[in-house]
């Protein structure tokens, strides 16, 4: 079986302003970046559950307040 490496990328920024907006953060998080497909596994459905997801890439946006 070939092995299989994706790539996740998870970025985010807090605003650190003194205001209103002080403890805002602001993030984006990209799960299996070049949508790589996970390796044939002979058991029913083709893929590990455990160890691959079958959504291919997952983005997400987040936003959070810390009080």
């Amino acid at each position: 079986m070939k092995s299989w490496n994706p790539i996740d990328l998870d970025i985010s920024y807090e605003i650190q302003s003194g205001g209103i907006l002080d403890g805002l953060s602001l993030g984006i998080a990209v799960t299996n970046v070049l949508d790589e497909d996970p390796p044939f596994v002979n058991i029913a459905g083709g893929w590990d559950p455990g160890q691959a997801s079958a959504l291919g890439r997952l983005v997400a946006f987040t936003l959070a307040k810390r009080f």
